[in-house]
């Protein structure tokens, strides 16, 4: 990592300063970003220029857990955004539904999903009931081990655990282990939306995801609120700011702090603290490219194996039946992976829904291809809008700030391992590997942000 000198003249070096630089534009960093602010940190958000095909709802994410009491709603209020700010998010019953060409399954209050299992013939009624209260029991053990332990290390002096450690049952119930084909599947399918592979899961992290939503769900009911803007408004409102890089920049450092040198303009931006929001392949892969230095600590970083594939459309809200939820999960036999769909309501015109459906799939996966395949499949079980879809397009990836590209390292602990987030020994510059918390989504990149920027915050 190069270092350069700020203090002397003639050098046409413009330097700017801050306590935080955080380098991408990803959720986990947000959040870091606004809990940095509300411990009184100043912060900057460098992000590549965002493509004006990508409406926010298309970086929204399909779930995130219960507004009220669930580790999202912790680190929210850790981030200083408050009920006032959260207008607009409202607090449903059921959480979401699982369709296939047999059942539709409403997920959300325990015994109204035992009901379904037994109503469509996939689970007696007392082994349903027993299920659903242990992996409700499960999930809530689970939440209270995410707000309550530290998930991050540092491998810095003085940055141990500040948490207590949780208490009660961990892991999987057994009962989940030993049932029949169908509940299986239906259990897979809620999976496959958040991990990139439901096999390796740890058990901690499959009881979860499968129990978080018997709780209650969140929705955003009001037109362009959203979830990453809430975010982002609390970042702009308290000491901190964003700025966009079109063309390539260097990892610096001067006196001891890192920090970016923009090439086309000369200018250095340090932190007292450098944060990675993106994936560390990528921004290897890119420094390589742009024939500059790579920092010890993003060599050999692997690229990510997957990504979020979005597509977008437009249906006319007539055309919704009302028995269908704002949030969906469609498992088709004819798709790699089940599909997580999410309707929003249109800012620019109330007669209209905003649908996204969005998937994992691998890099290499022809984008052109899946998006037909997967449209085909929308229109074919929502034959009561087929005629009707509009579609917007997919989504366009940048170059080296993609937020939707999905890290897997192999041979990395993943929670309920604490999470190695330390990139350069001498220098104070971490990152955040979501990996670490694969499946868990959004809830999960909340927290990650939140005790990240606790164990990392720069000392007085």
């Amino acid at each position: 990592m190069r270092k350069i000198d700020l203090t002397s003249k003639g050098k046409g070096i413009n330097a700017r300063r801050w306590d935080v630089v955080v380098l991408g534009s990803g959720r986990p960093g947000l959040f870091a970003a606004a809990r940095f602010t509300t411990l009184g940190f100043r912060v900057l958000v460098l992000e590549e220029k965002t493509p004006a095909t990508d409406d926010v709802l298309i970086r929204e994410p399909f779930f995130f857990g219960s507004p009220n009491g669930s580790p999202l709603d912790k680190a929210l209020t850790a981030c200083g955004i408050g009920r006032l700010e959260r207008r607009g998010l409202e607090n449903t019953e059921l959480t979401y539904q699982v369709l296939t060409e047999k059942v539709r399954i409403d997920v959300g209050k325990p015994m109204r999903c035992a009901s379904d299992w037994v109503a469509y013939g996939i689970s007696e009624r007392g082994e349903s009931e027993d299920l659903v209260r242990e992996l409700d029991i499960a999930g809530r053990a689970e939440a209270e081990a995410l707000t309550t332990q530290n998930i991050v290390r540092s491998a810095r002096r003085g940055t141990s655990s500040r948490f207590k450690p949780s208490t009660g049952i961990r892991g999987l119930p057994s009962t989940v282990r030993n049932v029949g084909a169908e509940l299986e599947r239906f259990f897979q399918a809620q999976l496959e939306i958040f991990a990139t592979d439901p096999a390796t899961l740890a058990p901690e992290i499959k009881s979860r995801i499968l129990g978080r939503a018997l709780s209650t769900g969140g929705y955003f009911s009001t037109p362009g609120v959203s979830l990453v803007e809430m975010v982002r408004k609390r970042i702009s409102k308290v000491l901190g700011e964003f700025r966009e890089t079109k063309g390539p920049f260097e990892l610096v450092s001067a006196a001891g702090h890192p920090g970016i040198l923009l090439k086309e303009r000369d200018e250095a931006l340090m932190g007292r603290v450098l944060l990675i929001n993106t994936p560390a392949g990528h921004l290897g892969r890119c420094l390589k490219e742009w024939d500059l230095p790579v920092p010890k600590g993003l060599v050999e970083k692997p690229l990510p194996d997957f990504r979020y594939h979005t597509l977008y459309f437009h249906v006319p809200k007539e055309k919704i039946p009302e028995a269908l939820h704002p949030r969906a999960i469609l498992d088709s036999r004819r798709l790699p992976r089940a599909v997580a769909i999410s309707a929003f309501p249109s800012k620019k015109n109330d007669k209209y829904v905003n649908l996204t459906a969005q998937l994992l799939t691998k890099m290499d996966t022809d984008a052109q291809n899946i998006s037909v395949v997967v449209e085909e499949e929308i229109q074919r079980f929502f034959s009561f809008s087929s005629r009707y879809l509009e579609s917007v397009g997919h989504t366009t990836q940048n170059t080296w700030d993609r937020p939707f590209d999905i890290e897997t390292e192999r041979n990395q602990q993943n929670w309920p391992n604490p999470i190695q987030i330390r990139v350069q020994r001498r220098q104070p510059i971490y990152a955040l590997p979501t990996h670490g918390l694969d499946g868990l989504g959004a809830e999960g990149e909340a927290v990650l942000g939140w005790r990240a920027a606790e164990v990392i915050a720069p000392r007085p």
